[in-house]
């Protein structure tokens, strides 16, 4: 019994690493006994965001604002897919909003303990593994501290900190270009639909 327990542990977190490794934003909660929280990922409120149509295998834009919160509890990682992987929950490319928040389960005391926007338009991020390689970037809690860090996925942890950046500048691209040409608007959009229909 004892032995099957190990395989079936060994088998699980293999899985669940696996797992892990296929999706783009990685968050890890560290030190976190007696506590628990949120992270809530969800796109700036009047900015447009688009995902990807696999069956039509094209970007899309999004017309529900993606929103997207997950409650911990403990010390734990979970992770969400980019647009062209999908899984569970996708993250797409658009301006993103995060706040994490930290909860002390004995005095009630709740710290937002990060609040940034990250810009995300760019249709490389998370699929264009030469431009990123490695894709996952990684964001890190540290309840003891109330540090919060990010990196990609062969760098050093950087300060989470509260200004604006974007997915490009946190993986160290001064002189870069998004792609960005597939990301059309809604005014855009309906310009294509009205003139189809008058052709």
């Amino acid at each position: 019994m004892k032995n099957f327990l190990k395989l079936l542990t060994a088998l699980l977190l293999t899985t669940y690493t696996a797992r892990a490794w296929n999706e783009e934003l990685i968050f890890t909660i560290l030190h976190a006994s007696g506590k628990y929280g949120t992270v809530t990922v969800a796109q700036v409120p009047g900015s447009m965001a688009w995902s990807w149509d696999a069956n039509r295998n094209r970007v899309i834009l999004l017309w529900t604002p993606f929103a997207h919160t997950t409650n911990w509890f403990g010390s734990c990682s979970f992770a969400y897919a980019g647009p062209k992987t999908p899984r569970d929950v996708v993250v797409p490319w658009g301006l993103l909003q995060i706040t994490i928040t930290v909860t002390d389960n004995t005095t009630g005391e709740k710290t937002t303990v990060a609040d940034k926007v990250i810009d995300f338009r760019d249709e490389s991020w998370a699929d264009d593994n030469a431009a990123y390689p490695g894709h996952d970037t990684f964001i890190n809690v540290d309840c003891s501290s109330n540090a919060v860090t990010i990196h990609k996925a062969e760098g050093a942890p950087q300060n989470f900190g509260s200004a604006a950046a974007t997915i490009w500048g946190i993986w160290g691209k001064t002189s870069y270009t998004p792609l960005q040409v597939h990301f059309i608007s809604t005014l855009v959009f309906v310009k294509n639909v009205i003139s189809n229909a008058n052709a």
